[in-house]
């Protein structure tokens, strides 16, 4: 229930503030709490952990108590510009603030819906395929083509061979594969040895290739392999499509 603005007119503009700062926490937590959960069903399922969750809900907390210092402007404020006590420049200059607090949580998840991740819409596979789907040659994708030529590399002829002898070659590996750190030199490489596939207990597969286990997926029925790139956070990679002729 709204509650009229002349109830407040006697009041101290300390008191009045200080009466709203309740409803301005119960905002920013839900409003926190709703950008959260939609980031979470976008991206934060991928690496959840237990250390993961804490360290973000002790950072929600820091967060909150920054917005709160931040709420003492308003009273800061409405003694500087509101010498009169005008409830009605009070009410407003609440919600201008109120309403940007609920608001900027949201920032975060739209940026991941405005820019998806590079492995959006690709569904992880938790149960091995038949090796006979396995065999035959990836290729990047067209986004990972891109990512590629924009980090300098000449990648056209990048691709990714699966042998029914459980040997593989991929052919013009980009260097920042290979670097823990997705550093690169703008370098291809070529690299041959064996492959196999690794899942537990219903977890996400693996295709274990040259020691390095990287994410089996399907889009569109076609059978790919997920690379990240460095660290996960960085939100880089590509991906290796079986070629659609196989």
């Amino acid at each position: 229930m709204t509650i009229p603005i002349m109830e407040y007119k006697n009041q101290s503009s300390k008191n009045w503030w200080k009466q709203k700062r309740s409803k301005y926490n119960k905002g920013l937590i839900v409003s926190g709490l709703i950008a959260y959960i939609i980031f979470f069903i976008l991206e934060g399922h991928k690496n959840a952990t237990l250390f993961t969750l804490l360290f973000q809900g002790i950072f929600a907390c820091i967060i909150i108590g920054l917005a709160n210092l931040l709420y003492s402007l308003g009273h800061f404020t409405d003694n500087i510009f509101n010498k009169k006590g005008n409830p009605i420049f009070r009410t407003r200059l609440f919600n201008m603030g109120f309403g940007f607090t609920i608001v900027l949580p949201f920032f975060v998840p739209f940026l991941f819906i405005l820019f998806p991740a590079w492995d959006s819409g690709y569904e992880t596979i938790k149960n091995a395929p038949p090796d006979k789907e396995l065999f035959g040659i990836y290729e990047l994708s067209n986004s990972s083509k891109s990512f590629l030529i924009s980090q300098g590399y000449d990648i056209d002829s990048c691709k990714l061979e699966l042998n029914s002898n459980k040997q593989y070659y991929f052919h013009n590996l980009p260097d920042n594969v290979l670097d823990g750190f997705g550093r690169s030199n703008r370098k291809t490489t070529n690299q041959t040895g064996k492959w196999s596939v690794y899942c537990k207990n219903h977890e996400d597969c693996e295709i274990i290739i040259g020691g390095a286990g990287y994410g089996l997926a399907r889009k569109d029925n076609r059978i790919s392999i997920l690379i990240t790139i460095g660290d996960p956070d960085s939100r880089e990679g590509i991906v290796l499509e079986k070629n659609s002729g196989q």
